[in-house]
């Protein structure tokens, strides 16, 4: 998939000035084709973004990156690879932050959505409760992903056959 490079811009009348950039060879943007939000404003001013960027020389790939918007400067990388705790090959989610919780929703316009969870505290992120395959057929929206809402602690989908809802207060197998 390919990527575009990070990077803060202040805006003015006069035009736009680069605040900061970082590393494309470490971090980079994945796009695709529909254009969804693979970027999500968090707590303090920092924002987290899906990283497309290579391994270290440890083999670690950082797949969500949080950075501080006045600086640019990295403050968490939550990495996949050997050992990781939440598996990921997400290639763009799209991202919802509410209340505690960050979920990263991959593929979710080809009638087949995953998930996955994250704690927020602040700018912190922690993986929470793994990756969870939804138990039954999504409405599709193709080519605009469908972004569903987070309402304490709660996960509500608009599925082909109903409204579900998802109690992600508590840790452990998420469920209907």
């Amino acid at each position: 998939m390919p990527g575009h490079q990070v990077a803060c811009y202040r805006l003015s009348a006069g035009g736009a000035a680069k605040v900061w950039d970082l590393p494309a060879d470490r971090y980079h943007y994945p796009v695709h084709s529909a254009g969804n939000g693979s970027i999500v404003g968090l707590e303090e001013c920092h924002v987290a973004f899906a990283n497309g960027g290579r391994a270290d020389t440890s083999g670690k790939r950082p797949y969500l990156v949080v950075v501080e918007l006045a600086t640019g400067k990295v403050v968490q990388e939550v990495c996949g690879g050997e050992g990781a705790t939440v598996p990921v090959d997400w290639g763009a989610p799209t991202f919802v932050a509410a209340d505690d919780l960050l979920v990263a929703m991959r593929d979710n316009w080809h009638c087949k959505t995953d998930f996955y969870t994250f704690r927020l505290a602040g700018a912190r992120v922690t993986p929470f409760g793994g990756t969870f395959a939804l138990p039954h057929w999504p409405t599709t929206s193709y080519e605009i992903p469908m972004v569903y809402p987070v309402v304490d602690g709660r996960l509500f989908i608009r599925g082909a056959l109903g409204i579900y809802c998802y109690d992600l207060r508590q840790p452990g197998p998420v469920t209907p």
